[in-house]
């Protein structure tokens, strides 16, 4: 078995976490997988890896970093939580 590098190790236990707390079931919003380790259990490192790099693609498209946004995108933000704000 070859040594594998900490930052490999570091990213699968990240992706682990991560995909754990973001499968839901449908239906009920509960958590799909009872843990990062249930995760481990269900998937091969590759697939889980593999996976995770299409949920953090997919993250960027619905829900953009701040800092990736231009000024006309984060116009439309404001004004969106200010009228919500106004609400309350």
């Amino acid at each position: 078995m070859p040594i594998r590098d900490s930052s490999e190790i570091l990213d699968t236990a990240k992706a682990k976490h991560i995909l754990a707390r973001a499968c839901l079931e449908p239906a009920t919003g509960a958590p799909f997988f009872s843990g990062p380790g249930d995760l481990g259990e269900t998937a091969t490192e590759h697939e889980l890896l593999a996976v995770f790099v299409e949920y953090m693609d997919l993250k960027g498209e619905v829900d953009p970093a701040l800092e990736e946004l231009n000024d006309e995108q984060l116009q439309i933000i404001d004004e969106a939580i200010k009228k919500r704000i106004a609400l309350y």
